[in-house]
């Protein structure tokens, strides 16, 4: 009885040393990303007003720079949700290098990469900073309604540029050729004509109101103005199961 008492004993001890091992380990990779547990909601705008729609939306919308050794990808991304979630392009951030974002005021922080999907070409950042968030609209955009391009076109020194356009389709099909000769297929895209560039990848599509109706996600180069987006609906799911 004595032995079965001491090996039950040394069995619960050894639970309590691999759960603390657990728990500790997790907190000194990630404990400062995730003590970050709030953030400010930017409210949707109640009229149509460029001006005030640009100076309200600018806190939750960062540049990316994702540096591995002597390279670095640079991108977009939005703040979606409170905590200093942030969601951008998976490409953008492909490179598994150390993450670095871009706020409006001049400060930087770091992020780490919590969820990805390349079929879908999404990603989601967890920041060690909090940062204001917008609501994401996945009501359908029509042919013609205005909408708003916000990122980081080319170089980090061009940050938070908004640039003005129409849906011009929606629903659309693009395949995408791979490094690899494979083909993604991506389906439900937004096409618009806003101004978008390499490094506006990640960055929002905004309505009139301030809300997230896309990501953008590519342009077709050798065109003016067939920028496509990433819908809402596709990730409004994702962002709320977090």
């Amino acid at each position: 009885m004595e032995n079965k008492v001491k090996n039950s004993t040394k069995f619960l001890i050894l639970i309590m040393l691999f759960f603390c091992f657990f728990v500790c380990g997790c907190k000194n990779g990630n404990e400062k990303f995730f003590s970050v547990t709030e953030s400010e909601k930017i409210e949707r705008l109640s009229t149509e007003n460029s001006e005030q729609l640009a100076k309200i939306v600018s806190p939750a919308i960062v540049g990316i720079e994702s540096a591995k050794g002597t390279t670095a990808s640079i991108g977009s991304g939005v703040s979606v949700k409170s905590g200093g979630y942030v969601l951008t392009n998976y490409h953008v951030v492909s490179n598994n290098g150390k993450i670095t974002l871009y706020l409006h005021d001049g400060k930087t922080c770091e992020a780490i990469m919590i969820y990805s999907n390349p079929d879908l070409d999404l990603a989601v950042l967890k920041a060690n900073y909090e940062i204001p968030y917008l609501t994401i609209n996945d009501e359908d955009v029509f042919v013609g309604q205005v909408v708003f391009a916000v990122g980081t076109p080319v170089a980090l020194q061009f940050k938070h540029t908004f640039t003005k356009g129409i849906v011009s389709a929606t629903n659309r099909k693009i395949n995408i050729e791979l490094v690899n000769s494979n083909v993604n297929v991506m389906e439900n895209l937004i096409q618009h004509d806003a101004s978008i560039n390499s490094g506006n990848s990640g960055g929002p599509l905004l309505n009139v109101y301030g809300e997230v109706v896309g990501i953008n996600t590519l342009k077709i180069t050798n065109a003016e103005g067939m920028g496509f987006a990433i819908g809402a609906k596709v990730f409004k799911n994702i962002i709320s199961n977090l």
